[in-house]
This record gives C-alpha cells, sequence and structure tokens, in this order.
C-alpha cells in the first residue's frame, strides 16, 4: 500500500475501524468453515435470536 501511494502518487484513505472489523470477522469466518469442512463437518447460521455476538 504504501509502495503504491509512493510509487503511482495516490492518495491513501483509511475505510475506519468498522471496515477493519468486517473484514476480521470475514476471514474468522472463512477460515472456520475451512477448518469444520476438513473435519466432515458443515456450518449452518443461526436464528437472530441464538446468535451470540
Amino acid at each position: 500500500m504504501f509502495y503504491n501511494a509512493i510509487r503511482y502518487g495516490m492518495t491513501y484513505q483509511d475505510q475506519g475501524a468498522a471496515a477493519y472489523d468486517e473484514r476480521h470477522r470475514q476471514r474468522v469466518l472463512s477460515n472456520l468453515q475451512r477448518r469444520a469442512k476438513t473435519l466432515g463437518y458443515a456450518l449452518a447460521p443461526m436464528p437472530g435470536e441464538w446468535a451470540v455476538s
């Protein structure tokens, strides 16, 4: 990111904490799905009232 900003004159735009948290959540979810698949399981979404944040 730093290299591209210097090399091509691009400006850095901070996406904010919410964007970082969402990317982190998606990364954790995909890792859990991959690990479950290797163990022979499949993850299923829970209803809203059962979900814990």
